[in-house]
């Protein structure tokens, strides 16, 4: 896909979000998976999600109707991802990015001026980065989000992760991203984090009130975190605000 100079609008119809990090098991596909939940998951063209982790994905098994697993590690896989949005621009798309193709992805997104073409078609860019306690992670979220001008780009730290030893929260490379909005991830119990792995689960079942057989505990946590994913959210640019 090449640059085909169109003009960029204001005028933001669709989005894409693109859930990913530098660090593996930090609660990426997590934060992905509660986000499509707040969909109606009633067919295939509510939303599409591109799972990259093949051969037989992660998220995609909770929303099958919904997903498509690319093989992001070939460049018809990168092409293809890329290809299939700007044809159908009208959807909502999500992109659980595995950390090991990172780099590749936004290498790609540069390269074909993916920020340019996208808002010409009148698609917004959200960049979810979720971000490890440690300073290399900080440097990389600040290395990437310099080089995604016309994206929304929301740093978000999961309190489950432990500090590491490297992390200095005066660092230049932490205070420097100060500017961004951050999200937060609270620490989930395993009950809770048992929950959300089963396929059958529904969140927007849940938060439309439909009847559900849970313990009066694990209910109210969850509406605590519903409620605390609320008071996070907040305009973007573009004055629009999301789930997260």
């Amino acid at each position: 896909m090449t640059h085909r100079g169109n003009p960029v609008t204001d005028q933001i119809n669709s989005h894409i979000y693109i859930f990913c990090s530098d660090c593996a098991r930090n609660g990426k596909t997590l934060l992905a998976r509660l986000f499509c939940g707040n969909f109606p998951n009633t067919g295939p063209n509510q939303f599409h999600i591109f799972d990259t982790d093949g051969p037989h994905g992660d998220i995609a098994t909770y929303f099958p109707e919904n997903s498509e697993i690319v093989d992001f590690s070939k460049t018809i896989g990168r092409m293809k991802l890329f290809d299939s949005i700007m044809s159908t621009p009208e959807r909502t798309y999500v992109i659980d990015l595995q950390s090991t193709l990172l780099d590749d992805f936004f290498k790609t997104y540069r390269n074909i001026d993916f920020d340019l073409e996208a808002r010409a078609a009148g698609i917004g860019v959200v960049i979810y980065y979720i971000v490890d306690r440690d300073n290399q992670s900080f440097q990389n979220a600040r290395n990437l989000e310099s080089k995604t001008n016309l994206a929304e780009f929301i740093l978000v730290k999961n309190e489950a992760i432990e500090k590491r030893a490297n992390y200095n929260p005066q660092s230049e490379d932490v205070v420097s991203l100060d500017h961004l909005r951050a999200a937060h991830l609270p620490v989930l119990s395993d009950d809770l984090l048992n929950l959300l792995e089963q396929e059958e689960f529904s969140l927007f079942d849940f938060m439309a009130g439909k009847e559900i057989a849970l313990a009066y505990d694990l209910k109210l946590e969850l509406w605590n975190l519903l409620d605390f994913f609320y008071s996070q959210r907040a305009p973007d640019s573009q004055g629009i605000t999301h789930f997260i």
